[in-house]
């Protein structure tokens, strides 16, 4: 099995230091890109993303210092490994390279030996800060996704949470095929800033699931109540609704489902709840607090009338009542309409309505017709 090769771009005005360079790192197994100074560094970093940068400092156009402030700034950079290597060797040339974003430093004139292990132990540190990129983001959106979402609320003073869906994403899929369904999803995450009102400009926003966002503003002053949370979630979906997305030459419409939390335990997960109940009770917006009581309520109850549905299917103890059917002309039963029941433990009536709806829920409806057949 070949080994993984990793890409690393040689910023050097001097073409016999980068030839040097390269001659060093031959045998490695590199994909070795070179580059002539630091503007040439930037756009090549746009094109390749080289998973190491070996910097030199002092070059024309643009020096090492600010090549490096300017790939740090570029998107998915902030921790791609960046060496330079220099003959400076002063206090503040270091504190300057530090202060831009360089990770380590090589002495000019370099030691090969030293060069080939610096690259390995960060080719491979760059190995891992790709993995852990590839773990945080949304594959679609490259957005970060829920396991950071989770993390960030922990981090918050005082979280406020705006859960919200593309209604009927999954329509979109069987409708217009899940590539298209993929596109439409991916423009409206470009556009959820420009459509979120002014208190979520700042909010950090996440792509959580399929057609699935969310947006986490630490309120650390606790300034916006319930009421301007359900108006900032008002006007989000206001501005959605009223937004046409161009897509390939034609013009989708969308609109949003929304849940909002704070002051809950467990922020997420009852947001999600939320969502959940809204999309059932097909409403616009839910406030998350007034309605997980109710929710886990008759979680509650639902889960005591599956334990009795299950009790009575092992203890046969699903029967039938028969209702005649009476002729009208003749005056006669002609046949009996089977009328379901459960009795329980207390040899209790159960109407079918407490739990037929329940049992359809789940594999214990045709357990109970089968029973009933029987």
């Amino acid at each position: 099995m070949s080994k993984i090769s990793f890409l690393i771009l040689i910023v050097d005005d001097a073409k016999d230091n980068r030839l040097a360079i390269k001659i060093s790192l031959k045998n490695e197994n590199y994909i070795l890109v070179e580059a002539a100074n630091g503007q040439m560094a930037v756009d090549k970093c746009k094109k390749l993303k080289p998973d190491v940068i070996l910097m030199d400092a002092m070059m024309p156009v643009l020096d090492g210092y600010e090549a490096t402030k300017e790939i740090r700034a570029l998107e998915g950079f902030d921790r791609v490994p960046i060496l330079m290597i220099t003959a400076l060797s002063g206090k503040e040339d270091k504190i300057k390279a530090l202060e831009a974003g360089v990770n380590d430093f090589i002495s000019k004139p370099f030691d090969k030996q030293e060069l080939i292990a610096r690259c390995r132990s960060y080719a491979n540190f760059s190995k891992i800060n790709k993995q852990y990129i590839l773990a945080s983001k949304n594959p679609s959106t490259n957005l970060p996704n829920k396991s950071v979402l989770l993390k960030d609320i922990k981090e918050c003073t005082n979280p406020k949470l705006i859960l919200f869906r593309i209604e009927d994403y999954e329509l979109l899929e069987e409708f217009y095929t899940e590539k298209i369904a993929r596109k439409i999803e991916y423009q409206f995450s470009q556009h959820i800033y420009d459509l979120a009102s002014p208190d979520c400009k700042d909010a950090l926003l996440y792509h959580v699931n399929e057609g699935e966002f969310a947006l986490l503003k630490d309120d650390i002053y606790n300034t916006i109540s319930d009421d301007r949370m359900y108006q900032n979630c008002e006007i989000f979906s206001n501005n959605t609704e009223n937004y046409t997305m161009l897509l390939d030459g034609y013009k989708y419409e969308i609109s949003i489902i929304l849940s909002y939390a704070q002051d809950i335990e467990y922020l997420f997960e009852n947001a999600r709840v939320g969502l959940n109940y809204a999309k059932k009770e097909r409403k616009n917006i839910v406030n998350t607090k007034e309605v997980v009581k109710q929710i886990h309520s008759e979680a509650l109850k639902n889960t005591k009338i599956i334990r009795i549905i299950k009790k009575a299917l092992n203890n046969k103890k699903v029967i039938s009542y028969f209702q005649p059917i009476y002729n009208n002309q003749t005056k006669k039963i002609e046949k009996y309409e089977s009328l379901v029941r459960i009795i329980d433990d207390k040899s209790n009536v159960i109407s079918p309505y407490l739990f037929l709806d329940i049992s359809k829920q789940g594999k214990y409806y045709t357990h109970i017709t089968q029973a009933v057949l029987q």
